[in-house]
């Protein structure tokens, strides 16, 4: 199956996700509880953009034209 998505955290360690990346970053992390991280748009906005997992906060990209979060 092919890579649809990149979750990198804030020590740059990179993982590459094929379908559900909440689920398959669980996984990755040994855990089973993620929670949704957000940052604020010009306009006031909350845009999710990735999930807090295990310590880690991973921001999630898509790749190949699959839609996870704007990129800026």
């Amino acid at each position: 199956m092919a890579t649809k998505y990149v979750a990198v955290d804030q020590y740059g360690v990179t993982v590459f996700l094929q379908k559900n990346p909440r689920k398959e970053l669980m996984e990755w992390a040994g855990t089973r509880h993620a929670d949704k991280m957000y940052h604020d748009t010009k306009d006031g906005q909350a845009e999710h953009i990735g999930y807090i997992v295990h310590g880690h906060w991973f921001r999630v990209l898509g790749l190949e034209g699959e839609k996870f979060a704007n990129s800026r």
